[in-house]
């Protein structure tokens, strides 16, 4: 994608759904974003209705996209972290389907999969390997074609969140973590030298953290060990930043001190 090119992410959270402008390049921009809701009184007119909806939202869109890419749910994601036993991104992109296929509950041939190496280790290669089954694809990718929108790709809502969070920061190195707090759930990203290296969704957002801190802090610090156990590229997680929700000072502090770790509110 070319610097400066303005590209619209579609996503459907539910019966919403929700459209923004994005400014591509080394520092993504995001111009404006708009969203729609549904209106269906049986199951089988969910998909017109979803498509009414979204043609709604695009009416109102000011900066015309170069670009559509749909937007996906995390928590449909099969998400794992491999060692591949040897180096070479051709050698590894031939290996990543034998080694995550182990993994799953259902056939590989139901998985769209894409994978990352993140570092290299001892003539090993550290993949992020993430894929999604092709089910839940259909019906939104449906959606977009019905209204006349070709998706460029499709990425997650992980991966947007925290390309976004780090464009509007300039320094950082080494391993940070971020928490992306939606509605329903949250997603944990974990970035090594400025690049994705591992996320994992979490069933408990916004307000399940400000009505039980605690709880969250025990779930994310899990995950946190869980992945720092397996990490073999160096160093450590000093703070972990908070995004997508206004949470209280209180909250925060109580949120801290059960992580054990700094807590940096993003807005």
């Amino acid at each position: 994608m070319a610097f400066g090119a303005k590209v619209a992410a579609v996503e459907f959270a539910g019966d919403d759904v929700r459209v923004v402008v994005v400014k591509a390049g080394r520092s993504p921009e995001l111009l404006e974003a708009y969203s729609a809701t549904a209106v269906y009184e049986t199951p089988e007119g969910r998909r017109e209705a979803l498509g009414k909806a979204l043609e709604e939202a695009l009416a109102r869109v000011r900066h015309r996209p170069s670009a559509f890419v749909y937007c996906a749910d995390a928590s449909r994601a099969t998400v794992r972290t491999l060692v591949v036993p040897f180096r070479g991104a051709g050698r590894v992109a031939k290996a990543v389907p034998f080694e995550i296929e182990s993994h799953l509950p259902f056939p590989l041939e139901e998985l769209v999969l894409d994978h990352r190496s993140v570092t290299e280790v001892g003539g090993e290669t550290e993949v992020l390997a993430v894929g999604m089954r092709r089910m839940h694809l259909e019906e939104p990718l449906a959606v977009l074609e019905a209204a006349g929108i070709e998706a460029e790709a499709v990425n997650l809502d992980v991966c947007g969140l925290t390309a976004l969070w780090r464009a509007r920061r300039r320094s950082g190195r080494g391993l940070e973590a971020v928490l992306h707090l939606r509605e329903n759930g949250a997603c944990l990203a974990i970035m090594h030298q400025r690049a994705l290296a591992f996320f994992r969704y979490l069933p408990m957002g916004g307000p399940m953290l400000s009505a039980n801190p605690v709880r969250v802090a025990r779930e994310v610090q899990n995950t946190l060990r869980s992945f720092m156990a397996q990490w073999r590229g160096g160093g450590e997680i000093a703070e972990l930043n908070l995004t997508g929700a206004d949470i209280a000072p209180e909250v925060v502090e109580a949120f801290s001190q059960a992580l054990n770790l700094t807590v940096v509110p993003t807005v």
